[in-house]
């Protein structure tokens, strides 16, 4: 088998299939009878992966790529797009739960896992709505959870009001604590990561931002700089994260094809570069040994950047992956796959 440095989710019409991707190929470990998928979890410490999509209501499937036992949950909430693998109380402990975001129900659900499998939806919150002067009139018309991440608690990012929510988790409990920080009114905030200095970054898939999180005030910048094309009517900025060894954040733009590279400066965001994402709409970002790929969903392939100093001024090798929608890093149980 390909040693996997990832894991990635290849749709084809009413199937994923599951490729382990290394740096010397990849490989197809496993296949899962669903379509729309929208996000991919690996459990840390078993051959388990997960799929959430669209179908009855919301659905996670999780599937052993060694034995090829599957379960599945439905009900989870219209359209999820984000899971995060959680112990009861948020932490990063052995799995117990298993978040979802849901974009189309303005909720995030819990659902318990028994062997690392899902079992049942054990809980949810639900996030209202406001509606505010200059929002999008057909994106912000409801509440649109996109992610879900730790900052102590759980922080809940919510494209439709404009805002981060905050939400605790105690012995297998959610609790909706508020709003944590409200961002640029339409906006529409979908992606959070964190730097070397403990700073949220906030990818903005409306406003083509990225923005960095003061104690007090939010820095503010274009994720591009580049004139649209006259058939674009937006960049509808995606994924975003902390690259550690040139100390920089990326975000994906996802309509440009390319990724924009920050770092802080004395007014709080810096632009460094903007390069070509190696192939057409980076969907998602995922880091391993050195390197950070991009899952490029409508070219059919993963492009691998080797980091360092300077890492964005070198072209990145490029793997053949039909239609990839999610990726992750492989967990250490792949090599015993």
């Amino acid at each position: 088998m390909v040693e996997a440095a990832f894991i990635v989710a290849s749709q084809t019409e009413a199937q994923v299939q599951v490729i382990a991707l290394g740096f010397e190929g990849s490989e197809c470990v496993g296949v899962i009878e669903q379509d729309s998928v929208n996000a991919l979890a690996a459990h840390p410490s078993l051959p388990i992966v997960y799929v959430a999509t669209h179908n009855d209501g919301g659905a996670v499937t999780s599937v052993d790529l060694r034995s090829g036992d599957s379960s599945e949950v439905t009900g989870v909430g219209d359209v999820p797009c984000f899971l995060l693998l959680t112990d009861d109380d948020g932490g990063d402990g052995e799995p117990t739960l298993l978040l979802s975001a849901n974009y189309g129900e303005g909720t995030l659900s819990a659902i318990r896992l028994q062997n690392g499998h899902v079992a049942d939806v054990a809980g949810r919150v639900s996030f209202g709505f406001v509606a505010r002067p200059g929002t999008h009139p057909l994106r912000q018309n409801a509440s649109h959870p996109h992610w879900v991440g730790r900052n102590g608690d759980l922080l809940v990012t919510d494209l439709g009001n404009d805002v981060i929510h905050e939400v605790a988790l105690h012995a297998g409990k959610l609790v909706n604590r508020g709003v944590h920080r409200r961002m640029p009114v339409g906006s529409g905030p979908r992606h959070v990561c964190r730097d070397a200095m403990g700073g949220l970054w906030v990818s903005h898939e409306l406003s083509n931002g990225v923005s960095r999180l003061g104690p007090d005030a939010i820095a503010v910048s274009s994720s591009s700089n580049r004139w649209l094309p006259d058939d674009l009517e937006a960049n509808h900025v995606g994924d975003i994260t902390f690259e550690p060894e040139a100390d920089v954040v990326v975000t994906a733009n996802r309509d440009l094809d390319t990724l924009g590279i920050f770092t802080r400066g004395r007014d709080g965001i810096e632009p460094v570069a903007e390069i070509y994402c190696g192939g057409q709409w980076p969907v998602q970002f995922a880091q391993q040994d050195g390197t950070l790929a991009v899952a490029n969903r409508d070219s059919d392939n993963i492009a691998v950047f080797d980091v360092g100093p300077g890492w964005w001024e070198n072209a990145p090798e490029l793997f053949d992956v039909v239609h990839p929608v999610a990726i992750v890093a492989a967990p250490l149980w792949m090599e015993d796959l």
